[in-house]
């Protein structure tokens, strides 16, 4: 039953109907959305899992339809925050599908690890990328969980492109802050006891983060110093 019919029939809405149907089209929208996230749910548990296509697709469903619903909720609590019909009717049930939703995720880890991806991608949306280096550390981390995709979800879906373009963000600025003036320093010093001390910090700082293109650039340059140090 359509949530105004509902609550107009016990007698609990004294707004009038017209200023609450645009809610319930947003909710009835809502409502789909999970229809179809629950139709991608069965279908990736019934599935070998990722390493098939039908398991793919259904996970790439499932990414796609709990951001679409997440983002949805995001939208209607802003554009609804001071309307007294929203919460005390809409509101709680939002919560209830979303919490649903929360328990089917909880089906085993990578489908806990595509809550905690998609939820840090519509964090990053909503606030922008995090301020605190542990913050973007983790960020990159959960948003990594992607790579377990095949290369081409980041090119043909929206929730692809958009962790693709975090992940660029949030590891550009680690590496401008900690490693990219190391790097042309190791580049082209000669080696010594003061840089090869250095040199062994920077790696274990690299090797600690969660952010890929820091460890590989810093590799690739330490083993070019490390090879001038053994030829001195």
């Amino acid at each position: 039953m359509p949530v105004m019919k509902k609550y107009l029939l016990i007698g609990l809405l004294l707004t009038p109907l017209s200023a609450c149907a645009q809610q319930e089209v947003y909710f009835e929208g809502f409502c789909k959305a999970f229809d179809t996230f629950r139709s991608f749910f069965n279908t990736y548990r019934a599935s070998p899992g990722l390493s098939s296509d039908e398991g793919f697709h259904s996970f790439s469903g499932l990414t796609q339809q709990y951001h679409t619903l997440l983002k949805v909720f995001d939208e209607v609590s802003f554009k609804y925050r001071h309307d007294a019909v929203f919460d005390t009717i809409f509101r709680p049930e939002y919560l209830n599908v979303l919490e649903e939703v929360e328990l089917l995720l909880e089906a085993g880890a990578p489908l806990r690890s595509l809550k905690d991806m998609v939820r840090t991608m519509v964090r990053i949306e909503r606030d922008g990328f995090p301020r605190a280096d542990r913050e973007v550390e983790e960020s990159i981390r959960l948003l990594r969980f992607a790579k377990v995709y095949r290369p081409e979800f980041f090119e043909s879906t929206l929730e692809g492109m958009l962790l693709k373009k975090q992940i660029t963000g949030l590891e550009a600025y680690i590496f401008r802050k900690y490693f990219d003036k190391a790097i042309m320093t190791f580049k082209t010093a000669a080696p010594t006891d003061s840089l090869r001390a250095q040199a062994r910090s920077i790696k274990e700082l690299a090797e600690s983060s969660a952010c890929v293109p820091c460890r590989d650039s810093l590799s690739t340059v330490l083993l070019d110093f490390y090879y001038r140090n053994n030829e001195q």
